[in-house]
């Protein structure tokens, strides 16, 4: 199966005044097509700086990225924007959705930028929110539907163009548990139905629960990487909880 996303060896150092910071240490791992990965760690544990890489918002000290054949470090600064818009599409914990659109109007967004044709962004549009369940809302604003909808149009703008990697920040963050599962459940479903490969860094058990393979971090290292196994949602949840405060309670723990 081939990868979309390879780290090998990233270092990320930050300095400040004399002191140097090892936010990112020697971490290296692949993601493959049609996966769903998360990436597990307490605040400070490097998981959101290495989101950052990953996304080109920040560029490493050392090591490679190679995102879906492209090494990252090899992009002109000028190029980057348009690499992010033709390789990714990202589910953030605030939704980052433009107020003054109406839904339809925010899947639309990332086809318009691309340049599609008109009569295609419409049917795309169309057929992802109707996958998504929000086709009766699409003229709403953000403002007049619930958090759980506004996550779904999210998603919706994120696959709508058919990224090579979708990346998730916290994505349940900022909702209740009833919305929380739904869309956790969406995304399981973007994977399952859509093809989707989504990398999301979480600092939730149950959120983590969903995915098929979690690597923990620490330190700025992955110290461990757990996969689901034939054990149902509740034994997978129960074990990602054990190995936690096993990640926490040992800076040495390693598999």
């Amino acid at each position: 199966m081939k990868n979309i996303l390879e780290l090998n060896h990233v270092k990320k150092e930050y300095s400040a005044d004399g002191l140097k910071t090892l936010a990112v240490n020697d971490v290296s791992f692949s993601v493959p097509e049609g996966s769903f990965i998360g990436v597990m760690g307490a605040s400070g544990s490097g998981k959101s700086t290495l989101l950052n890489l990953i996304s080109t918002i920040d560029r490493t000290t050392s090591g490679r990225i190679i995102l879906d054949g492209t090494d990252l470090s090899q992009i002109h600064p000028n190029q980057m924007a348009q690499f992010r818009r033709e390789h990714l599409g990202f589910i953030f914990q605030d939704y980052n959705l433009l107020d003054t659109l109406t839904l339809r109007e925010n899947i639309a967004l990332a086809l318009t930028i691309k340049e599609l044709p008109r009569a295609e962004i419409t049917k795309i549009t169309l057929e992802t929110a109707a996958r998504l369940e929000i086709e009766d809302i699409l003229d709403k604003f953000p403002c007049q539907v619930s958090g759980g909808q506004r996550q779904r149009c999210a998603c919706a703008r994120a696959v709508a163009a058919s990224p090579r990697l979708i990346l998730a920040d916290e994505p349940t963050g900022a909702l209740d548990s009833h919305s929380a599962r739904n869309l956790m459940e969406t995304l399981v479903m973007l994977n399952r139905e859509f093809g989707a490969t989504i990398l999301m860094v979480t600092h939730d058990a149950f959120s983590a629960s969903y995915c098929k393979t979690i690597l923990f971090m620490k330190d700025g290292k992955i110290v461990h990487s757990l996969a689901h196994q034939k054990q149902d949602q509740w034994g997978y949840f129960m074990e990602i909880l054990n190995t936690t405060a096993k990640v926490m309670g040992d800076s040495g723990y390693v598999s």
